[in-house]
């Protein structure tokens, strides 16, 4: 009887041990967490002392070009260092084509000055230039050069991409005019107004270069890693 016993106890011994143990039944990993689009956001700022303006000196048409009498500030920068006219583009995002432009791609000519001073530009798309001065005008981008005649229609002419991304813009007939093109190849593309601010949304997870264009200070580059529907805040300085 005494053995009966003892075995019987031991028996439930090891069945308590092993319901214990927990290897009788498979655990429940916790869900991970969702993949999801992301968001890259920062700021853009300058440090130091902001360039002067560019003193502009008007040799050819000085009646008719007033607008461009003075100076122009390349470097816009605000009270509280925000730099503004740079463009934030996210690099290889797989299918991420640029998208075609919300509104008009224009450059207009007007007092022998191009406005806007920058214009972000979706890769293939046509640029239309207007010339609204009484004088005689040529755009030239390195991918064409046109002429325009006072009173004339405006030109439309594509831009592609071609190895780099900013071009310059330029006026064979008056040396100070100048103004740039981004050519974008990525719908995953902004530029700063006077905050400083940048927001890029639906950013597919994964790990991507960033490049930080601006006209005449030159690009910065950095890394992100987005996932998770989480958003990635990066500063950027420029000095």
């Amino acid at each position: 009887m005494k053995r009966l016993l003892v075995a019987a106890f031991s028996v439930l011994s090891v069945a308590l041990l092993v319901g214990c143990s927990g290897e009788s039944s498979p655990t429940t990993e916790p869900a991970s967490e969702a993949e999801g689009p992301g968001v890259l956001a920062g700021r853009v700022a300058f440090s130091g002392e902001a360039p002067a303006p560019r003193q502009i000196q008007v040799t050819k048409d000085a009646e008719h070009c007033s607008v461009a009498k003075g100076e122009v500030q390349d470097v816009v920068v605000s009270a509280d260092g925000s730099l503004s006219d740079v463009v934030i583009e996210i690099e290889g995002v797989d299918g991420a084509a640029a998208a075609p432009p919300a509104a008009a791609m224009e450059i207009h000519q007007k007092g022998c000055m191009f406005s806007p001073r920058l214009l972000l530009v979706p890769d293939g798309t046509e640029v239309t230039i207007y010339n609204e001065d009484p004088v005689l005008h040529n755009i030239n981008t390195g991918q064409w050069n046109i002429a325009q005649i006072p009173d004339s229609s405006p030109i439309a002419q594509q831009l592609d991409f071609q190895g780099r991304s900013l071009i310059r813009v330029n006026c064979n007939v008056h040396s100070w005019m100048e103004s740039f093109i981004y050519v974008a190849r990525s719908s995953y593309v902004t530029v700063t107004g006077p905050d400083g601010r940048f927001r890029i949304e639906d950013v597919p997870p994964g790990e991507y270069r960033v490049t930080a264009t601006h006209p005449t200070l030159g690009t910065e580059r950095f890394d992100i890693t987005v996932g998770g529907g989480r958003a990635v805040e990066h500063d950027v300085t420029f000095q």
